[in-house]
């Protein structure tokens, strides 16, 4: 008589093929909330500098309501008015505040803006208070038209960060 009982699988454990799909699924899950996450950020990022943008054009406006030119906007008079001379965009760029050429206007530079927030700011950023607007150097919006949303793509480089740079009058 044979008394050999057949091998018995332990109850309780996950085979390879099991762990292999949970992992699977773990990772696809992950990649999906990480994704989300990005986009979200991204997005706060560039309602951070829209904010921070018609933030300082506000306070410059205050600083100079009595006055008829930007010709002396400096350091000086912008940290009297709470805007710091080493400002940084949300993405950590520095922020440059200027007068234009004889003084009738200043403009704002940002210039570590990354490729998605560059469309949203250059197709956002136009109305009655910026005289122009010029991204990477090229000028898309000249106080008069709004920019074709074709005219902002093609001037927001591929490059990972762009230089936006507003003029106010």
């Amino acid at each position: 008589m044979n008394n050999r009982r057949p091998p018995s699988r332990p109850h309780g454990g996950w085979t390879l093929l099991e762990l292999l799909i949970t992992i699977i699924v773990v990772a696809v899950l992950t990649a999906g909330v990480l994704l989300l996450y990005r986009q979200a950020t991204s997005a706060a990022d560039t309602t951070r500098a829209e904010d921070l943008l018609t933030s300082i054009q506000a306070t410059v406006h205050e600083l100079y309501a009595d006055e008829s030119s930007y010709t002396n906007l400096d350091g000086a008079v912008l940290r009297s008015g709470g805007l710091a001379a080493d400002r940084r965009d949300p993405w950590g760029g520095a922020i440059h505040i200027r007068p234009t050429a004889g003084g009738r206007h200043f403009t704002i530079s940002f210039r570590h803006v990354p490729h998605a927030a560059c469309l949203r700011l250059g197709d956002g950023a136009t109305g009655a208070d910026w005289s122009s607007l010029r991204i990477d150097g090229e000028s898309v919006y000249d106080g008069t038209t709004r920019p074709a949303p074709a005219t902002v793509l093609s001037a927001c480089r591929s490059a990972p960060y762009d230089r936006i740079t507003w003029t106010s009058s």
